[in-house]
Parts: structure tokens; C-alpha cells; sequence
């Protein structure tokens, strides 16, 4: 299942971390790395299909990435996930995968009435109780989603939309959390985004500096 399969993703990066020297990886950086993560690890595996995650669900999917993020960068385990995630510009495994599900909402709508998903996802609209359509139509509306004409709106723009929308949502979290928690003070007011320094920092001065 979708749990087997992260967990034997996290594997085959730990992996790739003990042989790093070997192979010269060492000398890669951060961008680099976080290149290779976000090509890899951030596909959420069709999470964005399942009917809802809940609360347990998602904290289990936050542990995930934050231990990769801290493998990846040889970061000690008591690094603060929030602290990394507001560096290096990556967002929660939350708002990746409610990306892809407002996404995947929409090219199913832009598509042919024929096309068994779209049948599906109307049928669903009718249906009384929780179903996978249901739920994607009120992560729309968090997020000021046009659900209804989803159908009619370009593929661009939607996109263009959705972002802006999960990043102010991150923006607030992360300005929450970075008052909250004693370990964010120093980068209290930052902005969440990947910073400039590491575009070209080493994987050492990363450790060093988050």
C-alpha cells in the first residue's frame, strides 16, 4: 500500500546517504539535493485520490518528509521540521498532496463527459454522505477555489491560483509557529521561502546554518 511504498522510499534514500562518499555525493549541494528530493520524494503517491486523511494520517506523512529532509541534509534529528521546511521553500506533505487533489479536481472537470472519472465525480456531487468528491469541493472552498466552473477556467491560471492560495496558507502557519517555538526566534518574521545561501551552500554549511 501507499505506507509500504513511502516507507521503502525513505529506505532507499537512507541508503543512498551511507554510500554518498563512495560516490563522490558529498560534494552536491543543497540545491542540488533538494533538487533530487523534490523529483523523488515529494510525489504523494496518489494520496490526492484517497477520500479524506485525518489528523493521524497526516501527522504520520510530516514525520516522513521531515525525516528525509534531516537524512538528506545530515541534519541532527532535533532540527526543527518548520525551520527546515521555511528554508528550503518546501511545503507540508499537507498542502503537496491538497495541491495535487484541487489539480487532478480540475482536469477531471476540463475533460469529456465520457470519461469514467468525470461520470464518477457528478455522480458523487449527488450522493449524500462523505465521498472523495465531496471532500475535494470543501479543500476547494479553503482555499477560494472557483469549484464550480473548474471545468471552464484554464489550466494556467488554475494552477497559478491554487499556489498563491496554499502559499498564503503556509505563510500564516509558518508565522504562527515561528512565534510559538523557541527554536524558530532567530528566523521570527523570515519569510517562507528557499533562501538565496542555499543555491550555493554545501552540504556541511547547510547543517551549520539551519
Amino acid at each position: 500500500d501507499n505506507w509500504k511504498r513511502l516507507k521503502k522510499r525513505l529506505g532507499m534514500i537512507r541508503e543512498v546517504n551511507k554510500r554518498a562518499t563512495d560516490y563522490e555525493l558529498e560534494k552536491c549541494n543543497t540545491e542540488a539535493r533538494l533538487l533530487i528530493y523534490e523529483r523523488t520524494m515529494v510525489p504523494s503517491f496518489n494520496l490526492e485520490i484517497w477520500t479524506k486523511l485525518r489528523g493521524k494520517n497526516w501527522e504520520k506523512l510530516e514525520r516522513i518528509q521531515a525525516r528525509v529532509l534531516k537524512a538528506i541534509h545530515r541534519l541532527p534529528s532535533g532540527t526543527p521540521y518548520w525551520g527546515i521546511l521555511g528554508e528550503t521553500g518546501i511545503w507540508p506533505m499537507k498542502s503537496l498532496v491538497e495541491y495535487d487533489r484541487i489539480i487532478y479536481y480540475q482536469n477531471v472537470m476540463e475533460s469529456e463527459k465520457v470519461r469514467i472519472a468525470k461520470r464518477i465525480v457528478e455522480d458523487q456531487k449527488e450522493i449524500e454522505g462523505e465521498n472523495w468528491t465531496k471532500e475535494t469541493l470543501k479543500i476547494g472552498e479553503k482555499y477560494g477555489m472557483d469549484m464550480e466552473n473548474a471545468g471552464e477556467i484554464k489550466k494556467s491560471q488554475w494552477k497559478r491560483k491554487i499556489k498563491e492560495s496554499i502559499n498564503k496558507e503556509i505563510e500564516k502557519e509558518w508565522k504562527e509557529k515561528s512565534r510559538q517555538m523557541k527554536k524558530l526566534r532567530h528566523i521570527k518574521g523570515g519569510e517562507f521561502r528557499r533562501k538565496k545561501y542555499l543555491t550555493e551552500a554545501t552540504i556541511e554549511e547547510t547543517a551549520e546554518l539551519l
